[in-house]
């Protein structure tokens, strides 16, 4: 048995299925101290999704809207299965029947709380290091790096084949 300290990265990621870039980038503003810590401390920053200047970016919300009647209660049914494993057929489908009709689900005020409260969690969990493989995009060094006056640091994607792993 290989154990993952074991595994080489060939073993891992097909790395010429990627397509990766040879290099990718990072905007930053001379100004902001933080920002310098790239170069000086070599440290990254992974921002919260609630820092993004896209108000909808990372927000990939479920779209309770378009469930149909039948596969909300198919989610009852299979919940009811999981859960209630000492029931009988009969009674799954009560079960489901039951929840179809007061589901929380069809509540818009409680779905929109519901996306609310995930995305929340997934903000405090998560961050996320936005590159790009253009250096030279006017887009990004406008927004991103202070009207151009900012910088641009380069990243090497690939993992040499001397990286430990």
């Amino acid at each position: 048995m290989i154990t993952f300290s074991e595994r080489t990265k060939e073993e891992l990621v097909d790395w010429e299925q990627l397509n990766l870039p040879e290099t990718v980038y990072k905007y930053r503003t001379w100004d902001d101290k933080l920002h310098k810590k790239i170069l000086t401390a070599l440290q990254v920053f992974f921002s919260p999704p609630k820092e993004f200047k896209d108000p909808i970016d990372c927000k990939n919300h479920i779209r309770y809207d378009l469930l149909t009647d039948d596969e909300i209660r198919w989610y009852y049914y299979n919940n009811s299965k999981t859960t209630n494993q000492h029931y009988s057929e009969s009674e799954h489908n009560q079960f489901a029947d039951e929840w179809l009709q007061k589901s929380p689900i069809k509540d818009k005020e409680h779905t929109k709380q519901i996306l609310e409260k995930d995305f929340n969690e997934f903000n405090n969990r998560i961050g996320i290091l936005s590159l790009t493989a253009d250096p030279a995009n006017v887009h990004m060094w406008t927004a991103y790096s202070a009207l151009h006056t900012g910088f641009c640091v380069g990243f090497f994607p690939k993992i040499s084949d001397y990286a430990e792993i």
